[in-house]
């Protein structure tokens, strides 16, 4: 929840005598969808790049990209480089669905494939912990902001 998020990045901080903008809080809760090792990945960027007792969101800005690229280049490309082509052709037409979660039968459509023809890269990716079923015929990524990796991955 974005409560234990909150903890996640307020109380660690205290306990070294910081403190957070309420503002540079909003900003790692937006930019790692709650999400604990993304917090810890971030806070820890922001932590080696802020200047002074209180974290600003200036701070938090400043430490994005490289935020970004930590993950892009171990967190995510892990993940990517365990999938087949296919795999990697199944979360892209995900992306392309363009609102998360998507359906099966959308991503069928934008792969130019039949719906059975793609259920077992689904049950693959299930298997590898890369997807889940959202409810009854949708699919989302297990982790946030997988997505956007992607798009930027595919460039």
């Amino acid at each position: 929840t974005d409560d234990e998020a909150r903890d996640a990045i307020v109380v660690p901080a205290e306990e070294e005598g910081k403190k957070y903008e309420p503002a540079a809080i909003d900003e790692i809760i937006r930019a790692t969808g709650s999400y604990p090792y993304f917090i810890q990945e971030f806070c820890y960027q922001v932590w080696n790049n802020a200047d002074g007792d209180t974290i600003t969101l200036k701070d938090v800005k400043g430490s994005e990209k490289q935020y970004i690229e930590t993950l892009d280049n171990g967190f995510f490309m892990v993940r990517f480089e365990r999938c087949t082509d296919r795999e990697k052709n199944f979360m892209y037409a995900m992306v392309d669905c363009g609102e998360l979660p998507c359906t099966i039968s959308n991503v069928a459509k934008n792969m130019q494939k039949q719906v059975t023809q793609i259920s077992p890269i689904r049950a693959q990716l299930i298997n590898k912990g890369l997807i889940y079923a959202a409810k009854y015929g949708e699919i989302d990524f297990t982790v946030p902001k997988f997505d956007e990796f992607l798009i930027r991955k595919r460039g």
